[in-house]
């Protein structure tokens, strides 16, 4: 921890930019396993010389594994993955997590690792997988969620996890699902809300047509005063502001192939494409906010 400390005080050398694809959501399944992991290595200098464009990248490292447990169709549809694709191919094993350690291990430290939703899904599922072989992760090396920073740079939200995000735990007898409420006037925060879900966005979506649509049908005129717009909003459901990846990249970096993401490479690329847009302020914040990679126990 002390070669940690002293290569802070100079900043963050590396930022690695990784994704994981799974057999499945963990709110979803008790049992979620590893099918694809990539990550892209650009050096902090080059990053912010190159802004607003990405930098060339240098380091790079793609492995599919065999999970060894059934992908869900829905996975299957985002990622190309399935398992008979799969088939043959190496399990997430020893050699895997050596050929990771090597990747890492020969970037220029201090090395930080960067996941779109990295603290609730990246890193701890990238742990677990190491853990189930009894094998530590590089204790040298740091992570900050993107997700995080993207909050706070877009529209001005918060940039770290408040106690109402809930930690996944990744045991293998857990079985994480939507929690239902009685209570519908204080519900529980579900766990569809940590992933930015669609489900949220598409239901705001359909509440404001309705509202729409009434105006329409009703005998009286679509409000045009300042005053009745403004007791509309008022009564019209916000749509939330979207922080998924696909949604950070249509508004920062909309001319980047959309078709490329979902996949592990694919949507690293796309985070590295983001990240070029604001380095300048992306990578003070990373200095600041990089923590230790979690350890599983």
């Amino acid at each position: 921890m002390a070669s940690q400390a002293s290569g802070r005080s100079s900043g963050i050398r590396t930022l690695a930019f990784m994704d994981l694809e799974t057999t499945d959501l963990p709110h979803a399944a008790s049992r979620v396993r590893v099918t694809e992991v990539a990550v892209v290595a650009v050096s902090t200098a080059d990053l912010l010389a190159a802004r607003p464009r990405p930098p060339r990248v240098q380091h790079k490292v793609t492995l599919c594994v065999d999970p060894r447990l059934p992908i869900h169709p829905t996975a299957s549809k985002l990622t190309g993955l399935d398992n008979f694709l799969l088939e043959g191919q190496p399990y997430f094993d020893e050699t895997t997590c050596a050929t990771l350690e090597t990747f890492l291990g020969r970037l220029q430290h201090p090395v930080c690792l960067l996941a779109h939703n990295g603290h609730i899904f990246d890193f701890p599922m990238l742990a677990k997988e190491f853990k189930t072989l009894n094998r530590p992760f590089p204790n040298d090396m740091l992570c900050a969620d993107t997700l995080h920073y993207f909050r706070q740079a877009l529209n001005g939200g918060p940039s770290k996890p408040t106690k109402a995000i809930r930690r996944l735990n990744f045991g293998e007898s857990t079985q994480l699902t939507q929690q239902k409420t009685p209570n519908k006037q204080s519900p529980k925060k579900s766990n569809l809300d940590d992933f930015d879900s669609t489900e949220l966005d598409a239901e705001l979506s359909a509440i404001a047509d309705a509202v729409e649509l009434s105006f329409q049908k009703s005998d009286k005129p679509i409000p045009a005063t300042p005053s009745q717009l403004a007791a509309v909003q008022e009564q019209t459901p916000q749509r939330r502001t979207s922080y998924r990846l696909g949604d950070v990249v249509d508004r920062l970096v909309p001319e980047f192939q959309a078709t490329a993401l979902h996949s592990a490479e694919g949507d690293v690329m796309a985070l590295l494409h983001c990240a070029a847009v604001v380095a300048q302020d992306l990578v003070p914040w990373v200095n600041e906010n990089a923590r230790p990679f979690p350890q599983k126990k």
